[in-house]
């Protein structure tokens, strides 16, 4: 939604509220709603209470205050982080003193010691240098984020609070606090703390050694603070903010407090993203049984999905049908890397090169929820640290994300016929106003049939940006029903895509194609060889079939081997690309003997990540024989 189109809505919703406080007023309401506001209209002041009006100076703020658990907690994972939430509203006049005092006094269970905080985009909770709300106010100094009340560790004890007097301004500042219907109890035998305003060097204070702000008060200061005074200040002040005020009003600033909301350059790196996601959201400790068929692995994972018993979030065990093996990490990354394969090119969702992949166009795919379907297969991959499509067109999925990019250079002539291929040639190819002219009348309404009316008016500097909406309309806007369906089928898996959205640029090598090959170096440093003792004979033969193995690794880099590093890595693990978490533990490379009179092909444990190798091959010829019948005779698990 756009910073306009919600401040429209904010704005009906004000206005829908003030005529139904309006109708209470006027009894049109039933006598129980009236009876419920007879503190309001009995204050002398209540006529004259209004809406604030534009330009005028804004009188209170609206926190929404959040309590961390720990002293310790140093970056915000999930709500569990929280022990309550509520909205607090807040002069703005407040000295630091005052604003203490009205925290301490109206946000239940707080802290004897704490210190005020903030979250930023990537979630770390930083200490605030604003201790009252006209500088956080002023200086925005939460953006988007809640206040957060982080405990201090001290060995403080509470000490009674100096005594106050109900009543006056400086002790009771006008303030509303709210927690779901029912108001919290007021608290006064425990120290409130003031910070210091260097953050980090903050120390906590109790209420009886607040310093005061104020000069005494004489006794006329007293008798006129008291004709000010309502007798019931806080009921006044709350249905006073009753009453939304002006366009930009509190209500916006609390709607946009919430850190999951914020979108930031600081972004989180992608194994971050995910064992964040990870620890908040999967189950591993009851595991849920996939049957799979080796050939049908995307209707197998349909299937599965339909299943009343299946939830997504529980760690998948995978069976492959007529395969003897437990399912410890190797065959359910083999099963995640064959379903993003098959969503790729069997559900007709995509088209396009495959490694540069835009959406289709198809209404009956849409009706059936084919691109629901994709998203959320995709979204339970990676959850489960399994692979992602590495397909989608670079620019397409930084769209998707909401991020602005260059579009004048991007080819999208596979998702144009003839005709229209011919007409992008000639909107590119303009060079002169007589250009301009010709494509105008010749062109002129299949562009503004993609929605660039403006075609007709355009001038030379302008064909930049139409040819970039041209090729918008075509990737993106034209097929935005099936994006939008696709994105979310991945949120259905616990908000994935709003993840993925928030830090777009981690996720680039999980959606796009980096053109990053896997090489000889990563493997050399994932795979360590398991030797005999030193100086044993074995582990002599050993080393003799590493040195064959290396030999082998530079021709398939070089280019020299049918066979690829890629297929060499699903072989040991299961996986064609290391995982975004890694692997569970470190991969190995163990070594047996060859019985006489046999010959025995290498073999691996994709669970343990350990590939078996024979000692004492010398030959690269043999070794090479050898590693071409294990790779394409490695049909299945126990098949080798």
């Amino acid at each position: 939604m756009s910073n306009s189109s919600f401040r429209r809505r904010i704005s009906d919703i004000r206005d829908r509220m003030n005529a139904q406080f309006n109708r209470i007023l006027q009894g049109d309401q039933e006598p129980g709603l009236v009876e419920s506001l007879q503190s309001f209209t009995a204050q002398p002041a209540a006529a004259e209470r209004s809406f604030r009006r534009r330009g005028e100076a804004r009188r209170s703020i609206t926190f929404k205050v959040s309590i961390l658990r720990a002293h310790d907690i140093v970056r915000y994972r999930s709500r569990n982080d929280v022990t309550q939430t509520c909205r607090v509203v807040v002069g703005l006049d407040l000295t630091p003193q005052q604003f203490v005092e009205t925290l301490w006094s109206n946000v239940p269970n707080m802290p004897a010691n704490f210190q005020l905080c903030r979250v930023n985009g990537r979630r770390e909770v930083i200490p605030l240098t604003e201790q009252c709300p006209s500088e956080i106010h002023s200086r925005r100094a939460l953006q988007r984020s809640n206040l957060y009340i982080r405990p201090k560790e001290t060995e403080e004890t509470n000490q009674l609070p100096f005594d106050s007097t109900p009543g006056t301004p400086a002790d009771q500042p006008e303030v509303a606090a709210s927690q779901g219907s029912a108001e919290q109890p007021q608290e006064a035998d425990r120290d409130v703390p003031v910070q210091d305003p260097l953050p980090g060097t903050s120390t906590a204070v109790t209420r009886s050694e607040l310093p005061s702000d104020s000069p005494p008060e004489t006794p006329a200061d007293q008798q006129e603070a008291a004709a000010r005074s309502p007798e019931q200040p806080g009921e006044v002040e709350r249905m006073d903010a009753f009453y939304l005020m002006s366009d930009d009003s509190d209500i916006e600033e609390v709607a946009l407090s919430s850190p999951e909301r914020a979108i930031s350059d600081d972004e989180m790196d992608l194994a971050t993203c995910l064992s964040h996601f990870q620890r908040d959201n999967l189950d591993s400790e009851t595991p849920v049984t996939i049957v799979a068929r080796r050939r049908h692995i995307l209707k197998s994972a349909c299937l599965a999905l339909s299943r009343p018993y299946f939830k997504w979030h529980r760690e998948p065990r995978i069976e492959f049908i007529s395969e003897m093996a437990d399912d410890y990490g190797g065959p359910r990354r083999e099963f995640f890397r064959l379903l993003m394969r098959e969503v790729q090119g069997s559900l007709g969702i995509f088209e396009g090169r495959p490694e540069d992949l835009f959406f289709t166009y198809d209404q009956r795919a849409l009706a059936e929820n084919k691109y629901f379907q994709a998203g959320k297969l995709t979204a339970w991959s990676l959850a489960h640290n399994g692979p992602g499509p590495r397909s989608i067109n670079k620019n397409l999925f930084m769209m998707m994300c909401g991020q602005k990019v260059d579009l004048s250079t991007m080819d999208i002539s596979i998702l144009l016929d003839q005709d229209q291929n011919q007409k992008m040639e000639e909107l590119k190819n303009c060079e002169t106003e007589e250009d301009l002219q010709r494509l105008k009348q010749s062109c002129g309404d299949w562009v503004a049939g993609c929605g660039v009316p403006t075609i007709y008016t355009a001038a030379m500097e302008d064909l930049p940006a139409v040819i970039s909406q041209v090729v918008a309309h075509f990737s993106f806007h034209r097929v935005s029903s099936m994006i939008h369906q696709y994105i979310d089928g991945m949120d259905s898996c616990g908000n994935f895509w709003k993840m993925v959205a928030r830090n777009s640029k981690a996720f680039i090598p999980v959606f796009t194609n980096t053109g990053e090959q896997l090489s000889r170096a990563t493997l050399r440093a994932i795979f360590k060889p398991l030797y005999s003792d030193e100086g044993s004979n074995r582990k002599e033969l050993e080393e003799e079939t590493i040195f064959s193995f290396e030999r082998w690794l530079v021709a398939i880099e070089e280019g020299q081997s049918e066979h690829t590093l890629e297929e060499f890595l699903v072989f040991a693990t299961g996986a064609d690309h290391v995982p975004a978490l890694g692997f569970p533990q470190d991969c190995g490379i163990d070594f047996y003997d060859q019985e006489p009179g046999s010959k025995r092909v290498p073999y691996a444990s994709t669970c343990s990540q350990t590939v078996y190798l024979p000692r004492g091959v010398g030959s690269e010829e043999d070794f090479m024989d050898l590693m071409t019948l294990a790779l394409k005779g490695s049909l299945g698990f126990g098949k080798v």
